[in-house]
């Protein structure tokens, strides 16, 4: 049966209130790292999303439902796999798939035109190491997709950088690679503008142009370089900042791109204390990073305050099929919340609390933090 949640705006104060999930994953079920798109259809969504299937089973899959719109809330589907890991371990994506970005355009592949690529993250190993980024293309919003076999962007071929060990029968390599894909659509056709979360040696998020239009010939990278910082600011700890694990979104009449980043970890001792405690959302002007420049400009934090939740990562903003905003004066943020314990609690306790929920706010909303 299809649930009926109300769309939650920004939770104000940190009493007992809390962001209300988006939907509610089974028992042993996580929910995380959402791409939260407008259909091709008026009052019609889509969201691809990280979860298991298999009740306390850790493999990542992407997950999809759809949504239509019922007052101020959503209407969501039942959940389908839009793709799994790969089905031979000789696959480089072939233990874990996870972080989707959707973007509409015309897609050449296998001699025929695709009207949607899904981006992701994908592995062959273990303890978060050796990520790729790989796509995968269909006609339709609800599937099937066609994956490409090969990554578009693929990990550092440092010879330093190989397995180290072995955990759980996969291998375990030095260093985490390349993954967590955020795009808009240049062209409207097969030219995209790629984000992406690079840790190899040095972390921090890089651009790229990337053509996908002839995916017979093969996909195109362009030069990758690293996103300005300047502006931007940690919350509650000092040091440089490091952008990872992005949204975008693009504003062509204003001239903006809006992005929401993860923050640094959380320092409240609670665990997980690997897992950001806030995401900030900021705007830069278009020209600007296209040039690989510019200062950003903090909108807000996503944070307990706001959301209840003492954890919050893993978001993005709702945008249309070409990663365009919906409004220039209201973003909504779908971001993932989970809970904190004082102790590691056995069984993964913490991973099954990952949640998604969606935070309505203006585009010139001052950060006060």
């Amino acid at each position: 049966m299809a649930l009926l949640l109300p769309l939650v705006s920004a939770v104000q104060s940190t009493g007992d209130r809390r962001l209300v999930p988006a939907f509610e994953p089974s028992e042993r079920i996580y929910n995380y790292s959402p791409c939260f798109v407008l259909g091709d259809r008026p009052g019609a969504a889509h969201i691809w999303y990280c979860a298991n299937r298999r009740p306390g089973d850790v493999t990542d899959y992407l997950c999809h439902r759809m949504a239509t719109r019922a007052g101020r809330g959503w209407r969501w589907s039942e959940e389908a796999v839009a793709l799994g890991p790969a089905g031979s371990r000789s696959d480089w994506d072939s233990r874990h798939v996870c972080d989707p970005e959707v973007i509409a355009g015309r897609y050449r592949y296998k001699g025929q035109y695709w009207r949607y690529a899904m981006l992701y993250l994908g592995c062959d190993s273990e303890r978060s190491t050796h990520n790729q980024i790989g796509v995968a293309f269909a006609d339709s919003l609800d599937g099937p997709w066609t994956r490409y076999p090969n990554p578009i962007v693929r990990y550092t071929d440092d010879p330093e950088a190989g397995i180290v060990d072995h955990f759980l029968g996969w291998p375990v390599y030095r260093q985490w690679g390349v993954g967590q894909p955020a795009a808009v659509s240049l062209d409207r056709k097969g030219k995209l503008l790629l984000f992406f979360s690079r840790g190899e040696g040095h972390w921090g998020a890089e651009q790229a142009e990337l053509d996908l239009s002839d995916m017979d010939r093969g996909p195109l990278l362009g030069p990758r370089s690293k996103l300005p910082t300047a502006g931007l600011r940690n919350v509650g700890a000092e040091g440089p900042v490091v952008i990872t694990n992005i949204g975008v979104a693009l504003d062509e009449r204003q001239n903006r791109l809006y992005m929401v980043r993860e923050g640094l970890p959380n320092a409240d001792t609670r665990f997980p204390g690997f897992i950001s405690a806030y995401v900030q959302v900021a705007s830069i002007p278009w020209t600007d990073i296209r040039n690989g420049r510019g200062t950003w400009r903090i909108i807000a934090q996503v944070d307990h305050a706001r959301t209840g939740w003492p954890r919050n990562h893993n978001a993005t903003f709702m945008k249309d099929l070409w990663g365009r905003v919906v409004s220039s004066d209201r973003l909504t943020v779908a971001v993932s919340v989970a809970e904190a314990f004082e102790s590691p609690p056995p069984d993964f306790e913490w991973l099954w609390t990952y949640r998604m929920g969606l935070v309505e706010m203006s585009t010139s909303e001052p950060s006060s933090r």
